[in-house]
């Protein structure tokens, strides 16, 4: 009989944005090397399901819109509790629980259960925030939990998984067994690439940005800089609404596959981000979709995206963050582009993110029975 994992958290499954689609590429590679593994999510509701042959508990860790806000600060402050009783309950005990977020309230009431009944508790860590100014740490008790879960918590587990070279020198030195694992897909879901058989030189290049940029993205810098390439290049924006100009257009929120479509459809994704904790600590999930569906990304280097994009080679990358180095890398865009180049170029960011992105490559599969093997 193979061994039980339990994938926990306070996120939504299967839909559950970034964060669903990085747990189903990891379960997706621990069930390719035979484990039994589990979801009981975050939501409000309290409900059994299947996706994809996974069983999803949800037992209503979260706290109702409806509640008061008194009810919602108590089940906030409790969340983990209802996740803990339904594994006790259980006809199986596991042999691994991998918490994906949750930080201090889970962890709290996780590290001590795990340790009285034998279970390895280990960490899927794939960001470290951080507010937009220092005097956001004193009157948010939010990055007081993160910083606290971060640095003195997290190193009890037994074991890390990583999502950059950030994160894993840092439990690392920590003493922590761990393991890096980049976003993974199953690219059997994506869809094909259409490139254009049309002439050589294209009306406009076609860019493209899904989702919403918060403050980890630098998107406004990105439309005024597009705007300036007026002729040369389009903008299409998927994940927020916003006045349309000439190259610029909004189409709003997406559903995640209409989504990727209009990413398989442009030439290539923009990204932008500021140098900072945020962006060196995590991975972006939008290269990995969109390398996948052999759309070059043009961005500049943060956390590990020089390993994988190769400037000129199967994409664009450069150092900063300015919008000066964005018009510059632009203009050498447009500057290398015909149809024959594009393709090579395309293909080369494919075969990049098949051998790096797929839940069912070697090396992830090797990589994860490794790190499984040294939890014994």
């Amino acid at each position: 009989m193979s061994e039980l994992i339990y994938y926990v958290g306070p996120f939504s499954f299967p839909n559950g944005g970034a964060a669903a689609r990085r747990i189903y590429g990891n379960i997706k590679s621990l069930r390719e090397i035979g484990y039994e593994v589990k979801v009981i999510d975050g939501q409000a509701i309290i409900d059994k399901s299947e996706y994809d042959d996974i069983e999803v508990i949800s037992v209503g860790e979260r706290p109702s819109q409806h509640v008061s806000l008194y009810q919602k600060i108590f089940q906030y402050l409790n969340i983990g509790n209802k996740t803990i009783e339904f594994i006790k309950n259980g006809e199986k005990k596991p042999r691994f629980i991998i918490l994906y977020s949750g930080y201090s309230p889970y962890l709290i009431r996780l590290l001590p259960f795990c340790k009285d009944n034998n279970i390895k508790l280990i960490f899927d860590c794939v960001e470290w925030y951080q507010p937009k100014s220092f005097l956001e740490y004193l009157y948010k008790p939010y990055y007081w939990n993160v910083e606290f879960a971060m640095r003195s918590l997290i190193p009890m587990c037994d074991g890390v998984i990583c999502i950059s070279k950030f994160l894993n020198q840092f439990y690392t030195e920590k003493g922590c067994k761990t393991i890096i694992i980049p976003p993974t897909l199953d690219f059997d879901a994506l869809p094909l690439k259409y490139l254009s058989q049309g002439d050589e030189k294209c009306s406009r290049i076609k860019l493209v940005y899904t989702g919403n940029p918060g403050h980890k993205d630098l998107l406004d810098e990105i439309v005024n800089v597009v705007k300036s390439f007026d002729s040369k290049l389009e903008l299409n924006i998927a994940g927020i609404d916003g006045i349309n100009s000439n190259n610029i257009k909004y189409h709003g929120y997406l559903e995640h596959d209409q989504a990727i479509r209009l990413v398989s459809d442009s030439h290539f994704s923009i990204l932008l981000r500021p140098l900072n904790k945020t962006s060196m600590a995590g991975f972006s999930t939008k290269v990995v979709e969109s390398m996948a569906c052999a759309t070059p990304v043009i961005s500049n280097n943060t956390g590990d995206l020089s390993n994988y994009i190769l400037d000129g080679q199967n994409g664009y990358i450069f150092d900063g963050s300015t919008s000066a180095l964005l018009v510059e890398t632009l203009n050498q865009v447009c500057e290398d582009y015909d149809l024959s180049k594009y393709k090579e170029i395309s293909m080369s960011a494919y075969i990049t993110a098949s051998k790096s992105f797929n839940y069912q490559s070697d090396s992830t599969v090797h990589l994860f029975t490794d790190f499984f093997s040294k939890m014994d």
